[in-house]
């Protein structure tokens, strides 16, 4: 539900930017949510499991068997989180500044 909010605001601001192209660039904004979560996969992965290690833990439970990674890899969690929330901030102030003003673009565009 939270997702769907965040993503009517950038389609807005892109709107009026360019209200005669409004299909391509909603194609443009859709297609960076698809990226944005490509991209955070590397930087989370990056940021947790630098090394790439295989999960060392094995629980086998019956017919199933779970994998965990030691608590180094899982101590790393929390940093992880905490780089992704400043990221995300830095793209947010970014877009907080270049968001134009609504009145200034009404009356142009009448």
């Amino acid at each position: 539900m939270a997702y769907s909010l965040s993503y009517a605001t950038p389609l807005i601001v892109a709107w009026s930017y360019f209200p005669n192209n409004k299909g391509r660039v909603s194609g443009i904004v859709t297609a960076g949510f698809g990226l944005s979560s490509a991209v955070f996969n590397l930087i989370t992965l990056a940021l947790v499991n630098p090394e790439n290690q295989l999960p060392d833990i094995t629980i086998d439970e019956g017919t199933e068997t779970s994998y965990y990674y030691s608590s180094e890899i899982a101590d790393r969690s929390p940093a992880m989180l905490r780089w992704c929330a400043l990221i995300l901030g830095i793209i947010g102030a970014v877009a907080i500044a270049i968001t134009p003003n609504y009145k200034t673009i009404s009356k142009e565009t009448d």
